[in-house]
């Protein structure tokens, strides 16, 4: 009993030292101030807003519209957070004592993060899914955190680490601070090239190749910083990393081998161009054209919206059918069988007039019409026009057709079919079978 009442003593004295009364002078200044800068910020980003909506500029950059509504919904937990960041070192300077601050802050920093997840997760999901998330897992796991560092064990349980190598120690902390870093760099490499693609380089009248290319190489260079920032955060020792790797890189060679070729056939296709993103190509028994060239794979999309996704290695070692590399002109080859009752000129000539109707054939080069073979069962031609879209190359061949078979139909010019023609010869009637009616042939002569 006489310990309690010395800690109650004790308490009682702190609440009423000038330590303790200057830093409740600090949090509230720190609330008051975050108030008024949330209130001047929104002012700030509601006139900005204003302005972007009059220059278009939300349809230029599209996450800045949901960029700027965030910044407005988590500013006054942010500032707070930061602000009273700032004190504790502020109070460290001066030497003051920072205990209630460096109690109390912390609660604003998972204040923060507990507005920018939901946030996010509103944003991201439908609204019955982001209900689940933000009342049974993120809600939750803030009540935790804050029952923790009511206690003052969320700083222990952050603090709680290993010792890799050497003077080395990797803490929650360190790993949790490392992973938003390396997911924050993620983010802003989607956002970064989808900006790029759909409208950067199109509004700078860059080549879609090249295009491709720079965005893969910065988009790449992003991720690649973000990772090892992240990971030097975390504590992770890269020289020490890049020692196990080659030591256990024998192992695991044969496994990545696939993954490295891929990798380098990417790059040697970014720079190489035989294939280039736009680019009509017949591959796997299919015509595609290439919508995205990755470091590691290929993507196709196919005239039935099928999505193909190839290894980069596979583009390299086979033979690839390229329409468009150099130009998009194709030659198209249509074999047209006529009866043998037909005129081949007037054929000839219909063949034309189909290929003239349509508006997908070029007119320059000129089509033609070839007579190739006396067959089977018909005359044989062969059509062949040019088109500037490879991709609908089986459309245009099916209307060629139809309208073949109706110019056919109203001139008169059979479709032709196979036939047979059989020809009846008298048989001699000794090579008859004999008939059980009938007394069997004899070869003697009759005697006389």
């Amino acid at each position: 009993m006489p310990n309690d009442v010395t800690q109650v003593t004790i308490w009682a004295n702190y609440l009423q030292s000038p330590d303790f009364i200057r830093q409740i002078g600090a949090l509230s200044a720190i609330l008051l101030l975050g108030f008024v800068l949330r209130h001047s910020l929104t002012r700030v980003i509601n006139h900005w807003q204003e302005r972007l909506l009059q220059t278009k500029l939300f349809t230029t950059i599209p996450p800045l519209k949901e960029f700027l509504p965030l910044v407005t919904h988590i500013s006054y937990s942010l500032t707070v957070w930061l602000t009273g960041e700032a004190a504790i070192v502020v109070f460290n300077t001066f030497e003051w004592d920072v205990s209630f601050l460096q109690w109390a802050v912390p609660f604003l920093g998972l204040w923060f993060f507990y507005q920018l997840v939901g946030e996010f997760i509103a944003h991201r999901l439908p609204e019955a899914q982001a209900t689940f998330w933000h009342q049974q897992i993120i809600h939750p796991i803030f009540l935790l955190l804050c029952s923790l560092q009511l206690f003052g064990l969320l700083d222990d349980l952050l603090s709680l680490g290993f010792r890799p190598t050497g003077e080395v120690i990797i803490t929650f902390r360190s790993l949790l601070y490392g992973a938003v870093t390396i997911y924050v760099f993620i983010v802003l490499n989607n956002q970064l090239r989808r900006f790029l693609n759909s409208h950067f380089f199109p509004n700078a009248g860059l080549d879609e190749h090249l295009a491709q290319v720079a965005t893969t190489i910065t988009t790449a260079l992003l991720l690649i910083i973000g990772t090892v920032s992240g990971l030097s955060i975390m504590g992770i020792d890269l020289t020490g990393l890049a020692v196990v790797a080659g030591g256990i890189s024998v192992g695991i060679g044969f496994g990545l081998q696939a993954i490295i070729s891929n990798f380098i056939s990417g790059v040697i296709l970014l720079f190489d161009q035989t294939i280039r993103t736009g680019d009509v190509i017949h591959i796997n028994g299919q015509i595609g054209r290439v919508e995205e060239l990755n470091l590691r794979t290929m993507e196709i999309i196919t005239a039935d919206n099928i999505e193909l996704i190839v290894p980069n290695a596979d583009m390299l070692s086979n033979t690839i059918v390229n329409y468009t590399h150099d130009t998009p002109h194709v030659r198209v080859h249509l074999d047209v069988g006529a009866h043998y009752n037909s005129d081949p000129h007037q054929v000839i000539e219909i063949l034309k007039q189909a290929t003239d109707e349509h508006p997908l054939v070029l007119s320059h080069p000129l089509p033609n019409v070839f007579f190739t073979n006396f067959g089977e069962s018909s005359i044989d031609f062969q059509l062949l026009f040019w088109v500037n879209r490879p991709m609908q190359i089986p459309r245009i061949s099916s209307d060629l057709r139809l309208r073949i078979w109706d110019l056919f139909a109203e001139n008169g010019i059979e479709m032709p079919y196979p036939q047979r023609d059989v020809h009846l010869h008298t048989v001699p009637p000794q090579f008859m079978p004999p008939s059980p009616m009938s007394p069997p042939l004899s070869n003697t002569p009759e005697k006389e």
